[in-house]
């Protein structure tokens, strides 16, 4: 086993998963950072409401790209060798539908939040409007940014350009002893995010091949819209899966709640970052491998990504299991306490991290549909599970709701891709090509 991780090491698509990857750590390391100088910087209450309104928020900004982060990866693999037009068509709808989102889910947020909600004052809503607008459209950018240029011009954008600014700004008040506000918060990563898509147009700009760039751009505006539609819906349930929790747990347990929660959550998702990170390689060659008839090589690249994604997990298990109490006590000695929630959060997604990538192929290999109803059942059983469990056993059981809904929903997933597409996305894949060097 040690002789071919080695030897995997000096394979170009691995080199490439590590890059990636180290990315993405450093990314979801800022991040971590960002938040426990956040949450030192205010009350328990306030920053339980900040993690409510970021939550939120996400879950819009993913929603209101309206499908387009992906759609633009499955097209750019389709058109942009064998059709330039349509190529250059789908960056322009994509970039006109995303605009249309980010549009509509700005207006929906002000208007429930300042009529209905009414806890952010003006200042907060403004900041967090204009964060929403910014990460809907660095949705879109980065994925049009990882088609066109690869991920080493997308994501040092998407995960450190808006981050670090505001992680600096965190750490200046916690020196100098203030108090870190909702709006200074957002209005701080708004703006980051702003000089991240400014990057990122630079980059595709600089990077589209001139065939397409000089042509006219055609539409297949009706197959667009009904993939659309279907990647909107997949992506709203997902998004849910992943931003639902704090907000449910908010409204059922309060803010104090929402926040232990949330720490505990911000660490266990080290591994959905290593998700992201090999996935975000993978993804954007797994529609042009498969839509290029190329099944062997495509089975080869995922098989040697889950070797590495392996490895890691067993070694992030290990680090969270030791020194677990530790990474709480960052955020604050009252997070201590957490310990057992972000025990069973982290045994879930170190076993979604195992499955691979399922979800991101089903979406680019032309089975959204089905995925569609997978994702929404998996969204149905962990709000039941939520309702059901954490008003009885607190934010444990709001983790042990999570556990119920996702492992059998991403070994499923895995399972229907292999069997579909004779594509094995999962840890399985090791076993099966165990004599592939």
């Amino acid at each position: 086993m040690s002789s071919r991780f080695r030897t995997l090491l000096h394979d170009h698509p691995v080199v490439g998963a590590i890059l990636s990857l180290g990315m993405k750590v450093s990314g979801s390391g800022t991040a971590l950072v960002m938040f426990a100088l956040a949450a030192r910087t205010m009350d328990v209450a306030d920053f339980g409401l900040l993690v409510i309104a970021f939550n939120a928020v996400s879950f819009l900004a993913v929603l209101a790209v309206l499908g387009q982060d992906t759609l633009i990866l499955r097209s750019w693999g389709e058109f942009f060798e064998r059709s330039p037009q349509l190529a250059r068509g789908a960056i322009v709808y994509g970039l006109r539908v995303s605009a249309l989102g980010a549009v509509l889910a700005v207006s929906g947020f002000v208007g429930w939040a300042a009529t209905i909600d009414g806890r952010l004052a003006t200042s907060d809503l403004v900041a967090v409007a204009a964060f929403l607008l910014t990460q809907t459209l660095l949705h879109y950018g980065s994925s049009l940014t990882r088609a066109v240029r690869g991920v080493f011009h997308s994501e040092p954008n998407r995960e450190l350009t808006w981050r670090v600014p505001l992680l600096l700004s965190l750490a200046w008040a916690m020196i100098a002893g203030s108090h870190t506000s909702i709006t200074s918060f957002f209005a701080v990563a708004a703006a980051g995010q702003a000089a991240a898509l400014l990057f990122q147009s630079i980059a595709v700009r600089n990077g589209i091949p001139a065939t397409i760039r000089h042509t006219r751009a055609e539409y297949a505006t009706t197959d667009w819209t009904r993939r659309s539609a279907a990647m909107t819906t997949a992506a709203m349930a997902e998004a849910a899966n992943q931003y639902a929790d704090v907000v449910l747990i908010g409204a059922l347990a309060g803010p104090v709640a929402s926040a232990g929660y949330f720490v505990a959550g911000r660490i266990a998702s080290v591994f959905p970052m290593l998700t992201a990170g090999l996935h975000n390689y993978s993804a954007s060659r797994i529609a042009e491998l498969y839509y290029g008839g190329r099944s062997e090589e495509l089975q080869r690249l995922l098989t040697r990504v889950m070797v590495l994604a392996t490895a890691l997990v067993a070694g992030l298990v290990a680090v969270i299991a030791f020194a677990g109490p530790w990474l709480l006590a960052l955020f604050g000695e009252r997070y201590r306490d957490e310990f057992d929630v972000l025990m069973v959060l982290a045994g879930v997604a170190a076993f979604t991290t195992l499955m691979g990538p399922g979800s991101m192929m089903m979406l680019t290999m032309g089975r959204e549909k089905l995925y569609l109803k997978l994702v929404l059942g998996a969204l149905v059983v962990r709000i039941v599970s939520l309702v059901a469990l954490v008003p009885s056993f607190g934010i444990l059981g709001a983790a042990i709701a999570v556990g119920i809904a996702i492992g059998p929903f991403s070994a499923l997933v895995a399972h229907l891709c292999a069997r579909d597409t004779g594509v094995d996305p999962s840890i399985l894949a090791i076993l099966r090509n165990r004599h592939d060097p």
